[in-house]
């Protein structure tokens, strides 16, 4: 099961910067990208475990209880149309690199 998280920073609770989150969150094992966005949101997070129910453990349990974070929203994948891949790239004779 695949996730995207919104993740708002909230500097005054632990003098912590926003990089360093973002460093922080990166080193959990579900969380597959970490990026540092504009708008009403500071994080956006791509996570993957077995299933919703693990997906739901992650933020409640760890990613909400981490210093730093004031609030997060969670959007699960129905489908992937279209994902890529770095590690399965297809060079020009058409086979994988």
């Amino acid at each position: 099961m695949t996730a995207y998280i919104f993740v708002e920073f909230d500097p005054p609770s632990e003098k912590v910067t926003q990089r360093e989150l973002a460093k922080r969150v990166a080193q959990m094992p579900e969380v597959e990208e970490v990026h540092i966005v504009t708008g009403e949101w500071d994080l956006l997070l791509k996570v993957r475990a077995p299933s919703m129910e693990d997906i739901g453990n992650f933020v409640l349990d760890r990613l909400r209880e981490t210093k730093g974070i004031a609030k997060t929203e969670t959007i699960t994948i129905f489908s992937t149309v279209k994902e890529w891949n770095p590690l399965r790239r297809v060079n020009r004779q058409g086979s994988q690199e």
